[in-house]
């Protein structure tokens, strides 16, 4: 019995090490390793629709496995993932329940395609297909239904997503218009065209990155989980510029078309990021909530690429892609843009205009060039740079404006108007609605980027309140002062001006009821310098018509004491003056008011009729 005993111990211990011997020979030796990989390849490709090839396997496979020059591409070649070493660590009772748990996951130069055909599925979906719902509910578990990565190493790795792209329909735009514009030199997204339709493209690279949980399949959850201890990278998600992300710090969950993240925070080169977002993939659209202190404009070009790279500072920043139309909010802002500085709230909403609301800011330093460049359809009539206050809210066709604003016109000089009311400039129209104005001053000259030919320049000080269109009719009740070459007016009242078919103040229809206090008539006589008018007069005055057909009623007061009524009409758009009139003179010197008359001292009532002064035409 003892011999039976020994035997039997033996017989039990020789298996023992034939058994360590086998398992140490398929785990620990090239050929245990080969035979493996064999295996795995094997196993890997049954339960795939691709091609997997690994150059060799290294590691103690009893707890883990290092695999060199893994390549996995569709069934058609197309790359799905290359690294030059992926290593990993697992629990050999993990694959008893056919879970796929690794640890320690550690991908070094990793080039990674995620790729969706126009009307497919994702490369990962048609690599490893599964279905873990089912109408009966969770399906049992199996291989793909469970994969889980925890301390995850991603080593200098390169990244790219390729998404379906249609082009979002645009009221009397035709659809081949729209996708030029999307693929021309303005677009933002890298669109390119692939059978069946387009692609927008988006590329990550120099991917550095530790992760304590990459969850991609689990039947408790319906959306999978990235969990991000650091990631740095180059992220190219549209077209340049790029965005240098330093370090990236939060949680993401995602699907196969929508990624989404709260409390995130992100270093670039010059800010310090921290908010939350959500981005659908299928239709580019995206929102964010951020909060940015410090903010550098060079960081967020990415997003807005007409930004200027000079410029800093902090701000609640809130951004909403849907469709064509992107919404922009900065609250509780204190920015430097290029020489602007501007503190407090603006808000803009971009389509194929713009418009600007929940707007208040003080600023210094805004360049009407900059404007233009962040907006390209704004066409400042003028160019110089903007200072002072403003609430704002409305589009280029209505605006409502409340602000105290100093212009220093490049070529005009310095104005300041506080203005509350609205105003509009569409297609080099001016339009104004209760618009209050105080002037301290205005140059007269700004009004030459509506009319050109204005004969007359100098300052305009007071205040008048505008309503009406250039092109249809504006009528101003003012008490202004206008001071040009040391002629002083100052009129009070009201007037209404209507642009002529020529747009210059010549063909332009008025209708003026003031009281001159006075009106210098050397001001007045530029309109028709042939007249050669000069002095003052006080009194009320009352016009209709265009200059070439303009009545006239008045009782005027001259400087040199003189008075005359006049009603009647005039021609002073013509080369030789026009006049039908009725005329009331006590003691009116003619030279008084025009150069080339005698010197009169009448008092009288007249009619006259005629062309000029000279007699042969009166």
């Amino acid at each position: 019995m003892r011999k039976g005993v020994i035997a039997a111990i033996a017989a039990v211990a020789l298996v023992i090490v034939i058994l360590i011997g086998g398992t140490f020979a398929l785990t620990n030796t090239d050929w245990g390793r080969g035979q493996v990989k064999k295996r795995l390849l094997a196993m890997l490709e049954s339960n795939s629709h691709g091609i997997i090839r690994i150059g060799r396997v290294s590691g103690n496979l009893l707890k883990g496995a290092t695999l060199h020059d893994l390549v996995i591409t569709d069934s058609a070649g197309a790359p799905f993932v290359k690294a030059d070493q992926a290593s990993f660590r697992y629990s050999l009772r993990s694959f008893t329940g056919k879970r796929l748990e690794f640890d320690d996951v550690r991908l070094v130069r990793p080039i990674i395609v995620l790729d969706r055909q126009p009307g497919g599925r994702w490369n990962w979906d048609r690599i490893f297909p599964r279905d873990t719902i089912t109408p009966k509910g969770p399906r049992k578990q199996s291989w793909g239904t469970w994969i889980r990565f925890t301390d995850v190493t991603l080593v200098d790795g390169d990244i790219t997503a390729k998404s379906p792209w249609e082009p979002a329909s645009q009221a009397g735009i035709p659809k081949a218009d729209v996708i030029r514009e999307a693929m021309g030199p303005e677009g933002r997204l890298l669109i390119v065209q692939v059978p069946g339709g387009y692609q927008k493209i988006s590329k990550f690279h120099r991917v550095n990155a530790k992760l304590p949980l990459l969850r991609l399949e689990d039947p408790a959850f319906k959306t999978r989980r990235a969990d991000v201890a650091m990631a740095s990278m180059i992220a190219e998600p549209f077209k340049p510029p790029t965005a240098e992300v330093k370090s990236l710090v939060g949680g993401f969950d995602f699907t196969g078309d929508s990624l989404w993240w709260q409390n995130v925070s992100v270093s670039l080169p010059g800010s310090r990021l921290k908010g939350s977002g959500r981005y659908n993939i299928n239709n580019n659209n995206m929102t964010l909530r951020l909060r940015a202190d410090p903010v550098a404009a060079a960081d967020i070009r990415w997003v807005y690429p007409r930004l200027p790279e000079r410029g800093s500072g902090k701000l609640d920043f809130a951004m909403d892609w849907v469709g064509d139309t992107s919404i922009y909010v900065g609250r509780n802002a204190d920015v430097r843009i290029a020489d602007a500085h501007l503190v407090g709230d603006i808000g803009m909403t971009v389509t194929d205009e713009f418009s600007i609301h929940d707007t208040n800011l003080r600023f210094t330093g805004v360049d009407t060039r900059l404007i233009q460049q962040l907006f390209p359809t704004v066409k400042p009539p003028r160019s110089g740079v903007l200072s002072g206050r403003a609430k704002l809210a409305g589009n280029r066709k209505k605006l409502a404006v409340d602000g105290d604003v100093t212009f220093n016109d490049r070529k005009a000089g310095l104005n300041r108007v506080i203005a509350v009311g609205e105003v509009g400039f569409e297609k080099g129209n001016f339009s104004a609605e209760n618009l209050r104005l105080t002037m301290r001053p205005i140059q007269v000259d700004l009004a030459r980027a509506f009319d050109p030919t204005l004969p007359i320049g100098g300052t305009v000080t007071g205040t008048a309140t505008l309503n009406g269109s250039l092109t249809t009719r504006m009528i101003a009740r003012a008490d202004i002062t206008h001071v040009d070459r040391g002629a002083v007016s100052r009129m009070t009242g009201t007037a209404a001006i209507r642009k002529g078919p020529r747009g210059t103040m010549a063909s332009s229809w008025f209708d003026v009821d003031a009281r001159l206090h006075p009106l210098s008539l050397v001001t007045a006589g530029r309109f028709f310098p042939s007249a050669g008018l000069r002095g003052a007069a006080r009194g009320p005055l009352h016009l209709t018509g265009t200059m070439k057909d303009m009545f006239v009623r008045t009782n005027l007061t001259f400087s040199d004491g003189g008075k005359l009524g006049l009603t009647g009409k005039l021609d002073l758009a013509s080369r030789d003056k026009g006049y039908d009139v009725d005329l009331d003179a006590k003691l009116f010197n003619a030279n008084a008011i025009v150069s080339k008359a005698p010197k009169t001292s009448v008092t009288a009532t007249a009619s006259a009729e005629g062309r000029g002064f000279d007699p042969a035409t009166m």
